[in-house]
C-alpha cells in the first residue's frame, strides 16, 4: 500500500496480475490473520478490475491552424502546425514517458503536460517543403511491472506555394 492510511488517501498496488485476475473486488482488513472487517455486503461498494493485456499505443493527431484534421490531407507549406500525442496515464506514481522522433534534426518546438488520466506531448511548427515526407514517430514508454514500449507514426505530405 502507498499513502497514508490516517489522511484516508491510499493506493494498493498489485504485482503480477493478469487477465484471469479481471473481476469484482471487496474491501476486508485483516490484522494478524484475523478477519476485523468485511464491506462484502450489497450496501458497500465492490471494484471492477480489468487487467489489460498491454498498454494501447499512443494517439497522433493533427492540428492545423489549430483546428483538429479529422483526416489526413495535403498541407500548405506555411501553415502553423500541432502534432499531439497522448497516451494514458495507468500508473500515477510511475508515469509513461513520450518521446518525439523524425528523420530531420531542426529546431521544433515540444510542449508536455498531463491530466490526471492522459500524458500529452505537442510538437508547433510552421509547415515547409522540408516536411514533405517526413514521417514523426511518437513512442510512449510505461513502466508496468517491465518497461513497455508503443508507438505511432505519421507521415507529412507537404503542397508547396506555387
Amino acid at each position: 500500500m502507498f499513502g497514508t492510511a490516517t489522511q484516508k488517501n491510499c493506493t494498493t498496488r498489485f504485482n503480477n496480475v493478469s487477465q484471469s485476475h479481471n473481476g469484482s473486488y471487496f474491501f476486508r482488513l485483516e490484522a494478524n490473520g484475523v478477519l476485523r472487517l468485511s464491506y462484502r455486503k450489497p450496501t458497500y461498494s465492490q471494484i471492477q478490475i480489468t487487467v489489460l493485456g498491454s498498454p494501447p499505443k499512443p494517439t497522433v493527431s493533427v492540428f492545423k491552424d489549430q483546428q483538429e484534421m479529422m483526416e489526413m490531407m495535403e498541407m500548405m507549406e506555411g501553415s502553423s502546425v500541432s502534432l499531439r500525442c497522448s497516451t494514458k496515464i495507468f500508473c500515477p506514481f510511475r508515469p509513461p514517458s513520450l518521446t518525439w522522433s523524425s528523420s530531420l534534426n531542426e529546431n521544433i518546438t515540444e510542449r508536455q503536460h498531463q491530466t490526471q488520466t492522459e500524458l500529452i506531448s505537442d510538437l508547433n511548427f510552421t509547415v515547409s517543403h522540408h516536411h514533405h515526407g517526413v514521417t514523426f514517430t511518437c513512442t510512449a514508454t510505461h513502466q508496468l511491472q517491465q518497461q513497455t514500449t508503443t508507438h505511432e507514426s505519421l507521415m507529412l505530405q507537404v503542397q508547396c506555394k506555387t
